[in-house]
């Protein structure tokens, strides 16, 4: 249904009189929309979810109840929910009353120092809570690679001292089940809800505001049908709807204004095995440097170098300084490829 459902969304070809006047955004005004995206909060359901949750189960653990010590949040690869943990309860009051530190955020190049980083966190004998932005930075797939997951695990039930707030997508979650059962460690998992188009819609709105994009023009009832299919292609995820959104941007150079046109996702380039496997590993964590992935793929980095400069130039990767990552715009049709292939896949669903 998916796959039907991609294949005639990009299909689409009727332009109105409208959409032929249209032309590319001066890279000016197209600088200042990858900003306004850029400078979004996390969507209010998603703010409302963790709100909720890690003030009810904080309440229950502080209270000496024999409940959960921990809380999962779970999301797709592309979430930024390092962002959302931050701006909910880093940068919040919820938690006011307690010692908050947060462990994680980036991957250290030495494995090895996880365990050793966590345990001298765990020295302090008052409560407290450590919030995981990214489970996916703990850990990497090679000798030694999982030792700081394990570690991770086995201080969840023994410290009970500790508050354990987790970040981690998807994909990530089911392998790490696979290889070391740890969903049997955490006893409470929440997955972040799949957004309405409205709920999109209200996101985006601040974004939209700043560059004065132009809905006035568009027509009301197509606009409606290529919501509907658009709700099913972006399959509820904030980034894939934000990058479709960019996309759908236009200049009218007779009235000045930006305005939205029908907006498609691209093909998906033919992919061969080693492909697959490198991008899978960028969605199992979400970001890695070179460094990091050639480790993962037990290759070395000239190979992977070059592979990765070829999925470049085909727009399937980005980079962000050092850090590589997929582009959202083709997370759904890779996601239906990798899951055609036998990948482990997972959420979404």
């Amino acid at each position: 249904m998916l796959e039907r459902l991609i294949t005639q969304f990009t299909n689409q070809k009727n332009k109105s009189d409208l959409e032929l006047s249209l032309e590319e955004l001066p890279e000016e005004i197209a600088s200042e929309s990858r900003q306004a995206i850029a400078d979004l909060a996390a969507p209010e359901p998603y703010r409302q979810v963790v709100t909720n949750a890690v003030t009810e189960a904080v309440s229950k653990w502080q209270a000496g109840a024999e409940t959960a010590n921990s809380l999962v949040f779970l999301a797709s690869p592309l979430e930024n929910l390092a962002k959302l943990l931050d701006e909910v309860i880093l940068n919040s009051e919820i938690l006011v009353d307690f010692s908050v530190n947060c462990f994680g955020q980036q991957r250290p190049n030495d494995l090895s120092k996880i365990p050793k980083e966590l345990a001298k966190l765990l020295k302090k004998s008052e409560p407290q809570i450590i919030v995981i932005p990214s489970l996916s930075q703990c850990f990497l797939r090679c000798i030694g690679g999982l030792d700081g997951i394990v570690y991770l695990r086995e201080q969840v039930l023994e410290n009970t001292q500790v508050f354990w707030v987790i970040g981690c997508n998807y994909w990530t979650w089911e392998y790490l089940d696979y290889l070391c059962q740890i969903r049997a460690y955490f006893e409470e998992e929440i997955s972040l809800p799949v957004l309405t188009w409205e709920e999109i819609q209200d996101w985006l709105e601040p974004a939209a505001k700043r560059i004065n994009a132009d809905v006035s023009k568009e027509i009301p009832e197509l606009q409606r049908i290529y919501l509907e299919k658009l709700a099913g292609v972006y399959l509820g995820i904030p980034a894939v709807a934000a990058c479709l959104w960019l996309r759908s941007l236009h200049y009218h150079p007779e009235s000045k204004t930006v305005i939205r046109r029908k907006h498609s996702l691209p093909d998906l380039p033919s992919l061969n095995s080693s492909d697959r496997y490198l991008l899978y590993a960028l969605l199992l964590h979400k970001k890695m440097n070179l460094s990091a992935l050639a480790t993962s793929l037990g290759e070395s980095q000239s190979v992977i170098r070059a592979d990765v400069q070829k999925l470049r130039k085909l727009s399937l990767i980005e980079a962000n300084y050092s850090q590589l990552n997929i582009n959202p715009l083709y997370y759904p049709k890779l996601r239906l490829e990798l899951s055609q292939n036998n990948f482990l896949v997972a959420g979404e669903n």
